[in-house]
Protein backbone atom coordinates (compact mmCIF):
# COMPACT_ATOMS: atom_id res chain seq x y z
CA UNK A 1 0.00 0.00 0.00
CA UNK A 2 1.67 3.07 -0.82
CA UNK A 3 0.50 6.75 -1.37
CA UNK A 4 0.15 10.65 0.04
CA UNK A 5 -0.84 10.16 3.42
CA UNK A 6 -0.91 13.50 4.20
CA UNK A 7 0.33 12.57 8.38
CA UNK A 8 3.85 12.00 9.78
CA UNK A 9 5.18 8.57 10.90
CA UNK A 10 3.79 10.30 14.57
CA UNK A 11 0.61 10.12 14.04
CA UNK A 12 -2.46 8.73 15.07
CA UNK A 13 -3.21 7.05 11.29
CA UNK A 14 0.08 6.12 10.98
CA UNK A 15 0.35 3.99 14.39
CA UNK A 16 -3.16 2.33 12.68
CA UNK A 17 -1.18 1.17 9.72
CA UNK A 18 1.63 0.11 11.52
CA UNK A 19 -0.30 -2.09 13.87
CA UNK A 20 -0.62 -4.29 11.13
CA UNK A 21 1.60 -3.49 8.22
CA UNK A 22 5.22 -2.35 8.32
CA UNK A 23 6.82 1.18 6.68
CA UNK A 24 9.34 0.11 3.86
CA UNK A 25 11.18 3.27 4.75
CA UNK A 26 12.06 2.01 8.74
CA UNK A 27 13.02 -1.17 7.19
CA UNK A 28 15.34 0.14 4.44
CA UNK A 29 15.42 3.88 4.09
CA UNK A 30 18.70 6.13 5.29
CA UNK A 31 18.53 9.93 6.73
CA UNK A 32 14.87 11.73 7.42
CA UNK A 33 13.52 10.71 4.51
CA UNK A 34 11.49 13.71 3.18
CA UNK A 35 8.79 13.41 0.67
CA UNK A 36 7.53 17.08 1.17
CA UNK A 37 9.00 20.50 2.16
CA UNK A 38 6.32 22.70 4.05
CA UNK A 39 7.54 25.88 4.75
CA UNK A 40 11.19 24.85 4.08
CA UNK A 41 10.65 22.16 6.72
CA UNK A 42 11.05 18.54 5.45
CA UNK A 43 8.46 16.01 6.03
CA UNK A 44 8.20 12.25 5.44
CA UNK A 45 4.00 12.16 4.44
CA UNK A 46 4.15 9.63 1.40
CA UNK A 47 4.89 5.82 2.61
CA UNK A 48 5.59 2.65 0.98
CA UNK A 49 3.45 -0.17 3.72
CA UNK A 50 3.73 -4.03 2.98
CA UNK A 51 2.55 -7.22 5.04
CA UNK A 52 5.28 -8.18 7.82
CA UNK A 53 5.87 -11.44 5.56
CA UNK A 54 7.16 -9.56 2.59
CA UNK A 55 11.05 -8.63 2.75
CA UNK A 56 11.75 -5.25 1.97
CA UNK A 57 14.99 -5.19 0.12
CA UNK A 58 15.72 -1.43 -0.39
CA UNK A 59 13.89 1.80 -0.53
CA UNK A 60 15.20 5.37 -1.83
CA UNK A 61 13.87 8.63 -1.81
CA UNK A 62 14.33 10.11 -5.27
CA UNK A 63 15.29 13.77 -5.49
CA UNK A 64 14.08 14.74 -9.04
CA UNK A 65 10.09 15.33 -9.34
CA UNK A 66 7.54 16.68 -11.39
CA UNK A 67 5.60 17.28 -8.30
CA UNK A 68 5.71 19.52 -4.58
CA UNK A 69 6.25 15.82 -3.23
CA UNK A 70 9.30 13.59 -3.98
CA UNK A 71 8.59 10.05 -6.00
CA UNK A 72 9.38 7.53 -3.09
CA UNK A 73 10.41 3.62 -4.30
CA UNK A 74 10.77 0.18 -2.39
CA UNK A 75 12.02 -3.71 -4.11
CA UNK A 76 10.46 -6.39 -2.65
CA UNK A 77 11.14 -10.11 -2.18
CA UNK A 78 8.23 -12.65 -1.05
Amino acid sequence: MAGDFNNTAFSYAYDQITAQYEDAFQKQGHGLGATYHFNRLPLRIDFIFSDPSIDVLDFETLEESRSDHLPIMARFRR
